[in-house]
């Protein structure tokens, strides 16, 4: 069972943080199951949300979310998968600590 207080702290969080998102086209980088995505789509309705995860097994949770204005991509967020300007906001919420550390590990590989 979830720790409620838990969940409803992280929304609360999350409200925050909708502050500094631009409403529009919105990506959300390694979106797991879609808690964000369901704050997302609560808070920018009129909005196109994408989310992008490389687990199929995670996305399939967020499908049975039901949540309208929201769009798949089941994708490694280490690559380079959208030109540039085509997202209004970028979320990287649970995610930025992956992205860095797989950079350094190729950066590892790479050097001489």
């Amino acid at each position: 069972m979830k720790n409620i207080f838990f969940v409803e702290e992280k929304k609360t969080w999350l409200k925050c943080l909708s502050k500094y998102v631009k409403p529009g086209k919105i990506v959300e980088f390694g979106c797991g199951s879609g808690f964000v995505l369901e704050v997302l789509s609560m808070d920018f309705a009129d909005s196109i949300i994408v989310g992008v995860d490389k687990s199929m097994e995670r996305l399939e949770k967020v499908v049975e979310k039901g949540l309208k204005n929201v769009i798949l991509v089941k994708a490694d967020i280490t690559q380079n998968i959208f030109p540039d300007g085509t997202f209004d906001t970028a979320l990287f919420v649970g995610s930025l600590h992956e992205v860095f550390s797989e950079t350094f590990i190729k950066i590892g590989r790479d050097s001489p």
